[in-house]
């Protein structure tokens, strides 16, 4: 097995950039010039569209190996060579919105998702976890992998970020959108940049009056979302997410600030920026070994 890896790392390599500008887009975390995409080396074209590593190992953790992507695309195994298109065009798009459809089209329910039965390990009772899993509308791939629909305060749906768990609740490394996987439907044109807003910002408008805390994972928040159910409990799926854009909902909100350790400095220089925010930092992180979130500290050792 070894012999055959060794093989396959000789005949595709990730790409190398003159300039990170020459980047594309991460197709997970939207973070610009900063997705490196495997190349056949061969032919020097692209494996595939997605097929590549964030550089932002730490704080997206997005990679597709080649091998990854001709298992997800048996059928580019040996058809690709013409296929291949860049992941994301450089020319500048209108942003759009996923069709209010969506849903219908992935209808599994989030029960077939391996994350639901770690879920309900957190969860003080079965219907706590599905009031919360039908707040924010959880949802699940065909392959049990967990779907976070991201839906803004207007309740229009900017993306579908799906990401597959182990058992004990931690990522398996893959990491995929709606808006990619409609796209290889040709659903949906190829390198469409989305909306983005914040995972559960459409609670905003249903709880007007509720104390907003905001965390970085998606999965912490559900989690907190049931444990602490008095207040609204959002994230930005990323360090790097956090933006002026994003956090524009919440103006005149009270706001509780939780980043992962190693993250505080940046998140507070965003936040900096904003007016009529009511915000506040939860900095008991910071003494944490890096990338520790709220639940590495609540239970520690899983």
């Amino acid at each position: 097995m070894a012999y055959i890896a060794n093989n396959t790392e000789r005949r595709y390599a990730l790409k190398s950039y003159h300039h990170a500008a020459d980047k594309p887009d991460c197709p997970s975390c939207g973070r610009k010039h900063r997705f490196s995409e495997y190349i056949d080396l061969r032919t020097g074209k692209p494996v595939g569209p997605g097929c590549g590593k964030c550089d932002r190992e730490n704080h997206c953790g997005y990679r597709v190996t080649p091998s990854d992507y001709f298992k997800q695309h048996p059928e580019a195994k040996y058809g690709y060579l013409t296929q291949a298109t860049p992941v994301f065009r450089k020319e500048r798009k209108p942003l759009s919105y996923l069709p209010d459809n969506v849903f219908d089209e992935y209808p599994t329910p989030y029960t077939e998702s391996v994350l639901a039965h770690w879920l309900m390990t957190k969860a003080p009772s079965k219907e706590m976890l599905d009031k919360v899993a039908k707040d924010y509308r959880l949802g699940a791939t065909s392959t049990h992998g967990t779907i976070f629909w991201y839906i803004d305060h207007m309740g229009k749906v900017c993306q579908g970020k799906m990401m597959w768990y182990k058992p004990n609740g931690h990522r398996n490394g893959i990491v995929s959108t709606i808006s990619h996987d409609m796209a290889k439907k040709g659903k949906k044109p190829e390198g469409t940049e989305m909306q983005r807003c914040l995972f559960g910002a459409h609670l905003l408008k249903v709880r007007p009056e509720d104390v907003v805390y905001l965390v970085e994972s998606e999965k912490t928040a559900i989690v907190m979302a049931m444990l602490r159910p008095q207040y609204i409990w959002l994230a930005t799926g990323g360090c790097s997410n956090l933006n002026t854009y994003v956090v524009r909902p919440l103006f005149n909100r009270r706001v509780v600030i939780i980043p992962d350790s190693g993250c505080l400095d940046k998140w507070r220089k965003v936040m900096q920026q904003t007016k009529s925010i009511q915000y506040s930092f939860y900095e008991e992180l910071e003494k944490h070994p890096a990338n520790s979130d709220l639940l590495d500290v609540l239970f520690p050792g899983e």
